[in-house]
C-alpha cells in the first residue's frame, strides 16, 4: 500500500472530517474472533497526547496492557485485495484503502493503540493540528 504523504492545505475541516469518517466507517466491521462497528472519535485541547494521556480519556480502572502498533500495519491484511476475493470483500477492501487514505491525508503521527487483552480497544489516532486528536475506535476479540 502507498503511503501518502502529502499533508498540504487540502486537509479538511475538523467537523468535515468527523462527518467524512462517519460516512466512511457506516456499516464497516473490523473483523477478528468477533465483528465490530467503528465510532468516530474527536477531542479536542489536548496536549501532549501520548498513551498515558489516553488512558485518562477513556477512563480504564487501574493497571491496564496497552501496545502501540503502526498505522499502515494494523490495516495491512484488510486494504490488500487478494484473487480469491469475492465482490463483496473486493468492495470491503476498497472501502478500507479509502478510509487509510482518508486518515492518512488528514492527520499526522498517526498511532495505533490497543488496550486490554482478550477484548481488545482499538484506537486509530492521529493530530488534526497540535490539539485536535482524531480518529477511530473499536473493539478486538484475541483468545
Amino acid at each position: 500500500m502507498k503511503k501518502n504523504l502529502d499533508k498540504s492545505n487540502d486537509s479538511l475541516s475538523e467537523p468535515e472530517l468527523v462527518v467524512a469518517l462517519e460516512k466512511a466507517t457506516k456499516g464497516l466491521l473490523w473483523y477478528s474472533e468477533s465483528e465490530y462497528f467503528f465510532q468516530v472519535i474527536c477531542w479536542s485541547n489536548v496536549e501532549n497526547f501520548n498513551s498515558s494521556v489516553l488512558l485518562q480519556y477513556i477512563d480504564y480502572p487501574g493497571e491496564v496492557n496497552i501496545v502501540t502498533k503502526d498505522f499502515y500495519s494494523f490495516f495491512a491484511l484488510v486494504t490488500q485485495e487478494q484473487e480469491w476475493h469475492s465482490e463483496i470483500e473486493k468492495a470491503e477492501t476498497k472501502r478500507y484503502q479509502y478510509l487509510v487514505n482518508l486518515l492518512s491525508n488528514n492527520l499526522k503521527d498517526l498511532q495505533v493503540y490497543l488496550v486490554g487483552s482478550v477484548v481488545i480497544d482499538a484506537y486509530i489516532l492521529g493530530n488534526l493540528d497540535s490539539k485536535t486528536i482524531i480518529g477511530l475506535h473499536t473493539k478486538i476479540i484475541e483468545t
